[in-house]
């Protein structure tokens, strides 16, 4: 078997693998549970087992400990987002979508030991780390976005293609037998980065399968059910919850064999505005069937046979069966074994009517499956079977679905999913109007807890009698209904609510008329995803309105005006919405998104950490930092803005409703980088804890400064040239709707300097001799010992503008001219035409799409310049520098632009989508 690697970790593998002895480690570990089974719990045992040395760090020379966990527990702190290592040791994994603008990490960790660190504490991250960079039984890191490609390319119309690079194909990794491991993914940089940064935040902070690790606890890591029902494919979200995250779970999309283990479903977490499951690409992941992987790894790195290593033979044996097993394969149909043969489990609501256990499954091997013989399906447990008269009674089968999406309208058809045909009562409600009401809450149907609570569709009718004329329906429902009529003697429905599409109505009701006559088929069709389940449908007859009685006209003087009822006004609403609009790394020149090299390294090294002292106990801290970019010219933009949105909920069918948006812009922030920098940081921190007498303020001491290495070398060579290469600004101050980033780099030489060169020069050409060298050396200290100081040399200045113009608003898909302009700080409305084909009763919903309008421009500016200052040491008491001033030339200067002004927005960014808006049709 071969495996995945990335730099010197072979290297770093074997040091540890010696240090370890990989073979004793397997040997070692015989009492681990070998099983293919669902992992329903995390192996406590082995979480807290350990102590607070790592088992990763022994020959990796990093010695930074971490306060343990001082609590274990018999429960797990987390519900899901772990994997069990099946019998082989060998997980695979396949990069399946990129659908992320960021180039980030994803690798696997053992959890064995782990419950000894905090969660989400710096010791539970760095030790993640250090076991996913190991490339052993330990950890891998399995996907490398910068370095490689995903199977499936493709637009989103919320977001470009950014899948880059060469497709791996298939990757294998070695793991021990009945292991059990997490996920963690780096949104955007390399593991190795937090190896000695475990703290780091921004777009590098690490996110994990395990939840509570991440802030706010939110989950990151959702699971896709593919066509094939496998469950085997996973996808990332990379914006962390707290941020801007757009919850769109595309960023890594992966499929992962050889460990089972349980995730969120996608449909729970997923934003419905960006459900990329129905595009393009979406479509070819969910039909897309993966083949077993064959002999030969295709991970791009040949490893010699002596070098691989082989997990312990801990395969399961043949299994041996009792009645009353439940078994499963690699799919997931669920059997129960029966007089020696195995029944299919149809769906869920059988298995969960039986009283059966999803910690009671056995996983087996396909060919051990296969062995048994094959029996008829379980059917529908006998109390699940209710008759009913439908000539006053609701006939109504219950089905399983998928909680994918919504049932398909035809549902019913699968008869595999069948799990209860039920009574649900009389068609004649208690208030007397004919039809069905029932509210379960988030419960069970008929309060029957051995029932389903979600993901279930029902099936219902009964038979009416309509005497002719008009009657009125109505109907409401949590969540979706369709309901249509047959008249006996005839198979064709007429529908009452749409053919095509369920029928919302969670608030106001749905109302229709329809004229009929004779003995109906009356059908509803209803379907409850999760929370609540209600519906309330009934019907009546319209009333007869009768002709008004001819009355002779009372004397005008005793004429009354009628009293009319003034109609209830419709109500305005509004709402806020905080939107962050962000650009990284976008090439000044106007080309998109680049990749500059980068260096980030730094530490915090403990000292003294509460030494007795005397007066208290004292602690000290060594801090260091170095950063390096080398840039030709890139910016960021940040663009955090506040949209006020109203309208008037209630609108006519075919009439226009009006919605007002006003924009706010918060803290802006633009930076910009060109050129090399080299910044450095050094510090020594003391602190006194606990002392014996109180203080009024805490007594801190900090040595050190931050530095630009660059200047910094030159002055500590005593060069008379001096150089700074790098360009870098920040600002975010809005003037009139605009910000600028400004920096500038001289790079001159110092005359006095000079002049102490030139004499020496002379002196070592000369011997001394020549007549001007006394001349200079007389001048070159007088100048230095009166303080004065001359640098000449060219300035380069960097300057950058974005002016901030408003935002555009759309609906649709096209750029057809009707998108509305809205200036920073105004309101504008925009109109928005109701169809006429929609009824009372219905809601209509519009998404509006928002994006800056912007200009930008950078230029480069250089002048000569000459600079003094004076500082006249020799004064007693004197030690204030004073400037001569500061001369430039020429001017304006030359200037030499990156680009033509452009909207970086308008070509890199796309739309974010704001909160549905929704009309209730009257």
């Amino acid at each position: 078997m071969a495996f995945a690697n990335s730099g010197n970790s072979s290297d770093l593998f074997n040091n540890i693998s010696n240090s370890l002895g990989i073979d004793s480690l397997s040997a070692s570990n015989s009492s681990l549970q070998v099983s293919t089974d669902y992992a329903n719990a995390l192996n406590i045992n082995n979480y807290f087992k350990g102590s607070s040395s790592s088992p990763v760090i022994e020959s990796a020379n990093l010695e930074t400990q971490f306060p343990v966990n001082s609590v274990t527990s018999s429960n797990a702190p987390f519900t899901s987002g772990w994997y069990t290592v099946g019998s082989t040791g060998k997980v695979s994994f396949d990069y399946l979508f990129d659908g992320g603008a960021y180039e980030g990490e994803l690798a696997i960790f053992s959890l064995e030991g782990m419950g000894q660190y905090q969660l989400g504490s710096t010791g539970f991250i760095q030790e993640a780390v250090r076991r996913s960079l190991s490339d052993s039984l330990l950890g891998h890191v399995v996907i490398s976005d910068s370095d490689e490609a995903a199977r499936f390319s493709g637009n989103l119309k919320w977001d470009a293609n950014h899948n880059l690079g060469e497709y791996r194909g298939l990757k294998n990794f070695a793991m021990r037998p009945g292991d059990q491991f997490g996920i963690m993914q780096v949104p955007n940089g390399k593991v190795q980065e937090l190896l000695n940064n475990p703290d780091i935040e921004g777009d590098k902070h690490p996110l994990f399968s395990l939840a509570p690790n991440n802030p706010l606890a939110a989950s990151q890591f959702a699971q896709f059910r593919d066509i094939n029902g496998s469950g085997r494919i996973f996808a990332m979200e990379d914006l962390r919850q707290d941020g801007t995250s757009d919850n769109d779970f595309n960023d890594f999309v992966f499929y992962m064999e050889g460990a089972i283990g349980d995730a969120p479903l996608l449909d729970n977490l997923i934003d419905k505005n960006h459900d990329w499951r129905s595009a393009d690409v979406g479509k070819k992941i969910s039909e897309w069937n993966p083949t077993p992987p064959d002999s030969n790894d295709k991970i791009g790195r040949p490893i010699p046979p002596d070098n691989r290593i082989k997990p312990p033979d801990n395969t399961i044996k043949p299994p041996s069966f009792q009645d009353g097993d439940l078994v499963k394969g690699s799919d997931e149909k669920v059997y129960l074994i029966q007089s020696s043969s195995r029944r299919l489990i149809p769906n869920p609501g059988i298995f969960q009517e039986m009283g059966f256990k999803k910690d009671a499954i056995k996983t087996l091997d396909d060919k051990d499956l296969n062995s048994i013989s094959v029996g008829d399906n379980l059917p529908i447990p006998a109390q699940y079977q209710e008759s009913a008269n439908v000539a006053n009674e609701w006939r109504s089968d219950l089905y399983w679905w998928d909680g994918n999406g919504t049932p398909s309208l035809d549902f019913s058809s699968n008869s595999n999913n069948l799990f209860a045909t039920l009574n649900l009562g009389e068609n004649t409600r208690g208030d007397g109007k004919k039809g069905i009401n029932f509210d379960w809450g988030a419960g069970s149907p008929k309060g029957d807890d051995k029932l389903l609570n979600d993901n279930f569709a029902i099936a219902a009718y009964t038979e009416a009698t309509f005497d002719g004329g008009t009657y009125n329906f109505q109907a409401s429902g949590d969540d979706g209904f369709q309901v249509f009529v047959k008249k006996k003697g005839t198979d064709e429905p007429t529908y009452l609510t749409s053919k095509d599409k369920w029928q919302q109505a969670y608030g106001s009701p749905w109302k229709t008329e329809a004229t009929l006559q004779g003995n109906y088929e009356l059908y509803f069709i209803y379907y409850e995803e999760r929370g609540d389940a209600r519906f309330n449908l009934s019907w009546e007859k319209k009333a007869m309105v009768p002709k008004p009685p001819v009355v002779t006209p009372p004397l005008p003087d005793l004429i009354k005006p009628p009293i009319i009822e003034p109609p209830t006004p419709p109500t305005e609403r509004s709402f806020s919405k905080k939107v962050l609009f962000n650009l990284i790394d976008q090439d000044l020149g106007g080309k998109g998104q680049v990749n500059n090299p980068s260096l980030n390294l730094g530490d915090s090294i403990n000292l003294l950490e509460k030494y007795p002292v005397g007066v208290g106990n004292l602690s000290s801290t060594f801090d260091w930092k170095v950063q390096a970019f080398l840039s030709n010219g890139n910016f960021d933009v940040k663009l955090p803005s506040v949209f006020d949105i109203s309208y008037v909920d209630a609108v006519s069918s075919g009439s226009t409703a009006t919605i007002k948006f006003k924009s706010v812009l918060e803290d802006a922030t633009l930076s910009t980088d060109i050129g090399l920098s080299l910044l450095g940081l050094a510090k020594l921190k003391a602190e006194l804890n606990d002392p014996v007498v109180p203080l009024p303020i805490p007594l801190k001491l900090e040595f050190g400064r931050e530095f630009d290495a660059i200047p910094e070398l030159s002055q500590l060579a005593k060069s008379p040239i001096s150089f700074d290469l790098g360009l870098g600004a920040t600002d975010n101050y809005i003037e009139e709707n605009q910000l600028f980033a400004e920096d500038d780099a001289f790079q001159s030489f110092d005359i006095v300097k000079f002049f102490a060169l030139a004499a020496n020069v002379g002196v070592a050409l000369t011997g001394g001799g020549a007549a001007l060298i006394p001349i200079i050396k007389v001048v070159e200290e007088a100048l230095e010992a009166a303080g004065i100081s001359i640098d000449a040399g060219l300035n380069i200045n960097q300057a950058s503008t974005l002016d901030i113009k408003g935002f555009e608003i759309d609906f649709d898909e096209d750029k057809t001219g009707d998108e509305l302009q809205v200036p920073i700080g105004e309101e504008k409305e925009i109109e928005v035409q109701i169809p006429s084909n929609y009824r009372a009763g219905e809601t209509f919903k519009v998404i509006p799409k928002v994006r800056p309008i912007t200009e930008f421009i950078s230029q480069l500016n250089f002048t000569g310049k000459l600079e003094g200052s004076f500082d006249p040491k020799w004064i007693p008491g004197f030690d204030t520098e004073i400037s001569l001033g500061e001369f430039g030339f020429p001017d304006p200067p030359f200037t030499v632009p990156f680009s033509d002004k452009f909207d970086p927005f308008q070509r890199f960014s796309p739309y974010i989508y704001l909160p549905e808006i929704n009309f209730s049709i009257v």
